[in-house]
């Protein structure tokens, strides 16, 4: 508050300036002096508190200073006398903001204050620390761990609390505090159990007996879904094809796929039977599988008659679902000469990439296409299952070469790549640059010795296996499979990686 000089009280009122109204208000207020109960202690936390946002408090040193008896701008003109400081809060401009902010009785308090300032007791000051409190991510419905804040009276006299409260139920409050002593604290522990998911937020009001009455504690939190496992299988069925009675199929894999936000466990595999029996995998009931991880579980085809044959496998599991199945099936032959057919080899000139297939309906439509051409390279594959023969699986990779322009077909009939083409793309999706399996394209035979220097059982023809790879060739990956020794010997000259004897396959 600033006061103008001791003539602005007489010139007002002389010269008619006053309005009748506001003369009987601070007459009234001057008269009061000896009537209201007059709070020194009161007054002084009204002379250091801003009682308006944002505006100075009286002991700002723009205005009086932190003691009114340095009677700094005039201030004692208003010493025990509540109609001065009403009188200055109408006419100074400075002070203008407080018209509608102060009471009779603060103005006597405030009066009293500045007339005997020496005569303050003590006074109370509150403080909270910290003054803002974040819960971790929370579990809709489950309990953060408490978080405590403290209420501390750094004045000269009792700090009476007389409410604790959050104005939102999802963060809880235990609270005994009530008077504080000078110079002493009093903790509060406070609670979070989020009822919806997302950011959540609140604010704890402490009502006390010092300056400014309130103090605040700003909460946030997060409410979060409750972690939990999922599964996806792929494939959803395994097809065994044709298999002679009293002999067996290769191995097939489901890949076991854990998607959630836990770890998912297999409580139970199915028996499957001798037809479909179980051979391992990497997957272990009761052990868990890391999120984003997947394992493996190898069944192979052993017929006992000969016909159609099926069974289900049934991976039961601790995710939110019902148990997930694969279908098996395979058919039961008779012996005798297993059907044969052509493996074919082309290739499309304007991007010099090399392809072979076994599918008729391959060949029929390639050969439709004037810029795909047969290499005159081919050689004999079963369509059917042999006796001690195994399944080539047919992978292609989607827009892996040429800056994305075209795909490369991989084939193997070897187990352990076929696991490590599943394990990259488990869904079987058909997305670019993962391995979709595309299914058996036909049946031949393990090597000896597989690799460089690699052979065949006698009876068999070895097929070689070249692979243009990225360093000597960036960006241009293909694989060539060919039982011919010269051209194979020729490609590992022009730059081709020779993997040696990859399969091998009856002779024509």
């Amino acid at each position: 508050m600033q006061y103008r000089h001791t003539t602005l009280w007489r010139s007002t009122v002389k010269e008619g300036l006053l309005p009748l109204t506001l003369l009987l208000l601070i007459l009234t207020m001057s008269t009061a002096t000896s009537t209201l109960a007059q709070d020194i202690n009161n007054g002084r936390a009204l002379y250091i508190t801003p009682l308006v946002s944002g505006q100075f408090s009286c002991s700002n040193g723009q205005c009086h200073g932190p003691s009114p008896a340095n009677n700094q701008n005039g201030i004692q003109i208003a010493a025990d006398d509540p109609g001065r400081i009403g009188l200055a809060i109408s006419q100074v401009a400075q002070m203008a903001f407080l018209k509608t902010h102060v009471t009779g009785p603060q103005l006597a308090d405030l009066a009293a204050y500045i007339g005997n300032p020496g005569a303050v007791t003590g006074t109370p000051s509150a403080t909270v620390a910290p003054s803002s409190l974040s819960f971790s991510s929370t579990v809709v419905g489950s309990s953060a761990t408490s978080q405590q804040f403290a209420i501390n009276n750094t004045g000269t006299a009792a700090l009476t609390v007389s409410a604790v409260s959050s104005d939102n139920a999802e963060f809880s409050l235990v609270s005994t505090c009530g008077t504080i002593a000078a110079g002493g604290s009093c903790g509060v522990s406070v609670g979070f159990t989020p009822t919806a998911t997302g950011a959540r937020s609140g604010t704890i009001t402490v009502s006390h007996n010092a300056a400014g009455g309130t103090s605040l504690v700003a909460l946030s939190g997060t409410g979060a879904v409750a972690a939990a496992p999922g599964i996806q299988i792929a494939p959803s069925a395994l097809e065994f094809g044709s298999v002679l009675v009293g002999s067996f199929s290769g191995s097939l894999l489901v890949s076991v796929n854990s998607m959630g936000t836990a770890p998912l466990v297999i409580t139970a595999l199915s028996d499957t039977g001798t037809n479909f029996p179980l051979l391992g995998g990497t997957c272990t009931v009761g052990a868990p599988i890391t999120v984003g991880t997947s394992c493996t579980v190898a069944l192979r085809f052993v017929p006992s008659a000969v016909g159609a044959q099926s069974k289900t496998l049934s991976i039961s599991h601790n995710a939110n679902a019902p148990a997930v199945s694969v279908n098996l099936t395979g058919t039961g032959t008779t012996g005798g000469t297993p059907t044969a057919k052509t493996m074919v080899e082309y290739l499309y000139a304007p991007l010099n990439y090399y392809f072979i297939t076994s599918r008729d309906d391959d060949k029929t439509a390639l050969d439709k296409i004037a810029d795909f051409q047969r290499t005159g390279l081919s050689f004999p594959v079963y369509a059917t299952e042999a006796a001690g023969s195994k399944a080539i699986s047919r992978f292609y990779f989607d827009k892996i070469a040429v800056n994305g322009s075209r795909g490369s077909h991989f084939y193997t009939l070897l187990d352990s790549d076929k696991a490590a083409l599943i394990t990259l793309n488990p869904g079987n999706l058909a997305a670019p640059r993962l391995p979709f399996n595309e299914g058996i394209d036909s049946w031949a035979f393990l090597p000896v010795v597989s690799g460089t220097g690699g052979s065949c059982a006698s009876g068999q023809t070895p097929v070689y296996r070249l692979f243009r790879g990225s360093v000597r060739f960036p960006d241009d990956p293909n694989h060539r499979f060919t039982t011919s020794l010269a051209t194979y010997d020729a490609f590992v000259a022009l730059g081709w990686d020779g993997e040696g004897v990859n399969f091998c396959v009856p002779q024509p």
